[in-house]
């Protein structure tokens, strides 16, 4: 019983509060017109959430194939590289395409992965979301990149 009501106050608590890129949008970047980066943000920044949430309130109580070590070791890096991934992209780090391109595949894998499972749809959702966040983010770089070197050649 007791379980079942912190299980709920969580999910009002998460809910209750503006997602981090409606935060960014009206506060800390608001003159940001990027919306590849807000939006590979924002993803990313959901499915640390989803991924973290769902290993530890639906894995590791379900057992079983759940709470396989593969299975669940591969959630929490999913959740730590997506949260990593929203860091380099907030500090506007070199090396953000880098970590959004491995955030993809370590997405794009634990999706897979959950999606063999039962009760898993909310953390394939969000794991598909990030990773295609994450390669359009990769893809719109690698085009910039290309122009600038066209441009750098003229």
């Amino acid at each position: 019983m007791l379980d079942n009501a912190l299980s709920v106050y969580n999910q009002v608590a998460i809910n209750a509060h503006p997602s981090l890129g409606e935060l960014l949008r009206r506060n800390i970047m608001p003159n940001i017109e990027n919306s590849i980066v807000l939006d590979c943000i924002e993803n990313c920044s959901s499915c640390h959430e989803t991924c973290t949430y769902t290993a530890l309130n639906h894995c590791l109580p379900m057992g079983g194939k759940h709470a396989e070590p593969e299975h669940f070791k591969l959630m929490l890096e999913c959740a730590q590289i997506c949260e990593t991934s929203a860091y380099f992209l907030l500090s506007d780090s070199s090396f953000r395409t880098e970590v959004c391109d491995l955030c993809a595949d370590i997405c794009e894998a634990c999706a897979e992965s959950c999606a063999d499972l039962s009760g898993m749809e909310d953390c394939v959702t969000a794991c598909n979301l990030c990773a295609n966040s994450c390669r359009a983010l990769v893809d719109s770089n690698m085009a910039e990149m290309s122009l600038k070197s066209s441009l750098a050649m003229e």
